[in-house]
């Protein structure tokens, strides 16, 4: 009985796996994630360039990465309570 019980399962697991293209399925699902992981990095790489884009039209004509470090480094010597030095006025 269980011999036999045993050998119908192999048999029919055999079977089963035998129908089954397990490599064509496996390169199946690496395209499938590869595609899916390329359109991540795709919106990954657009948001930085619509962020730049942003940054850009925000900053205006005439302002500089420079100016806007000058910017922020005042900000955080007026939230840290010391006297910012004197600096050249921003004319906007």
């Amino acid at each position: 009985g269980a011999v036999a019980l045993a050998s119908v399962c192999t048999e029919a697991r055999l079977a089963e796996l035998g129908a089954a293209n397990i490599p064509t399925d496996i390169d199946t699902l690496l395209t499938r994630l590869s595609a899916l992981r390329a359109g991540y990095l795709d919106n990954l790489s657009a948001g930085a360039a619509a962020l730049e884009a942003s940054l850009t039209a925000i900053k205006g004509a005439g302002w500089t990465t420079e100016t806007l470090k000058a910017i922020k480094e005042y900000i955080d010597e007026l939230e840290s309570g010391a006297k910012p030095p004197k600096k050249a006025r921003f004319e906007v």
